[in-house]
């Protein structure tokens, strides 16, 4: 029986400037981004699922922009900056897409 491989996050989250770097990631990959889910012609009342939001830019946008019909779920491995985001229509769920179910036929827009 041949035993699995740890699986490791390239990036290790506990890491004391985490912030700071999804902050420069969201700096310079949001803005390509967002016209690119625009190009979708996202609207109010829209589901989404956002994979892997990290700092939660992207999540906070799309909360936005869905509206109080429209529903956001974010999910990653660690929430802890996605907790930080007060939006009633975006919920942050840790979850691990390799390995974790998601509802299917649920979302207007995956990202």
């Amino acid at each position: 029986m041949s035993e699995r491989p740890i699986e490791r996050y390239l990036f290790d989250n506990a890491w004391q400037q985490e912030r700071e770097r999804l902050a420069a990631i969201e700096r310079s990959f949001d803005p390509g981004t967002i016209r690119e889910i625009e190009a979708t012609g996202i609207s109010k009342g829209w589901q989404c699922l956002e994979v892997g939001a990290g700092g939660g830019s992207i999540a906070e946008w799309l909360s936005d922009r869905v509206g109080k019909r429209g529903r956001v779920i974010a999910t990653d491995i660690d929430t802890r900056f996605l907790a930080a985001i007060r939006k009633p229509n975006l919920e942050a769920l840790q979850h691990n897409i390799v390995t974790g179910d998601l509802p299917q036929n649920a979302f207007d827009l995956i990202i």
